[in-house]
């Protein structure tokens, strides 16, 4: 019985995380840090991130070449830069995950009134939305190749067999019996030679696109998770916001208290001197009279 792999494709690519995927964001347990040791991690998950974004860009580009590669040698070349090339971005992307984590480990240990709270975790948000947007331009470019790969196969059947229609195509490439029904459908054709390099070229393909679809899966399982940390991270930056304006509207309410306190005190100072003048000065009149009396 035929599988619809065009439509679990698609649906993969918009649904959300599966378990078991290649790229998780895991848990981990506080380990504080310094603010100059922050800066200094968070440059370098920067840069990972930027490395990430570069290689996707090669990987786009690898994809066209491998698209447009004539011949078995030539295709298969291209193939082997572009697996190389997509195992240096798992590998750097699972970098980047474990920096971002120990960031964010560093942060939530950190209690709300601390000074620098607030920074650090803005600037953690937003190194993981630069992480975010280099993910989904992954996730586009994969699933732009694998559409590519697919309708290259169609075009090719179609070559080789011009009297097959849309359904049989279409059944043939989503099949878990691919190559088979390939090979049945092919082979009846009356162009032989074009039949078994399309057979060979579909041989090839096909492993390649289910490795897209299962990277697509993941691809989408990483994006969701990081945009659950941004939102979270985002409620905590606006709660320590909060505080922090509550806090000043505090002070000045306090400033406010003080200055009045300063300037009752002063206008009280200034009257217990006007009193003191007045008290010497009745004393000394007093003093003159009775001077002046007992005289």
């Amino acid at each position: 019985m035929s599988r619809d792999r065009l439509g679990e494709f698609r649906a993969g690519a918009q649904q959300p995380g599966h378990g078991g995927t290649g790229y998780e964001m895991n848990a981990m347990t506080p380990g504080g840090g310094n603010l100059a040791d922050f800066h200094q991690e968070s440059r370098q998950v920067e840069l990972l991130i930027q490395q990430v974004a570069q290689k996707v860009d090669q990987i786009d580009r690898l994809n066209q070449r491998t698209l447009q590669a004539v011949g078995e040698e030539q295709t298969n070349r291209c193939r082997q830069e572009r697996d190389q090339l997509s195992g240096e971005i798992d590998q750097q992307i699972k970098q980047v995950q474990g920096t971002l984590q120990q960031l964010m480990a560093q942060t939530q240990s950190l209690p709300p009134s601390s000074p620098d709270a607030s920074s650090r975790k803005g600037r953690a948000t937003a190194l993981t939305r630069q992480f975010q947007e280099s993910i989904s331009n992954y996730q586009q470019i994969e699933n732009t190749y694998w559409q590519k790969s697919r309708d290259r196969l169609k075009r090719q059947y179609k070559v080789a067999k011009p009297t097959a229609g849309d359904e049989e195509i279409e059944q043939a490439l989503d099949d878990e019996r691919a190559g088979q029904i390939f090979t049945q459908s092919l082979l009846t054709s009356s162009r032989m030679g074009e039949a078994r390099r399309v057979l060979r070229e579909v041989e090839s393909r096909q492993q390649e696109m289910r490795q897209i679809e299962k990277k697509a899966l993941e691809l989408n399982a990483l994006f969701i998770q990081l945009n659950e940390i941004v939102n979270t991270q985002q409620e905590v930056i606006d709660k320590i916001e909060v505080q922090v304006n509550d806090t000043v509207a505090d002070t000045m309410a306090a400033n406010e208290q003080v200055e009045k306190a300063v300037s009752i005190r002063k206008r009280t100072r200034k009257k217990l001197w006007i009193l003191t003048a007045v008290v010497i000065i009745l004393l000394i009149a007093i003093a003159l009279i009775l001077y002046f009396t007992l005289r």
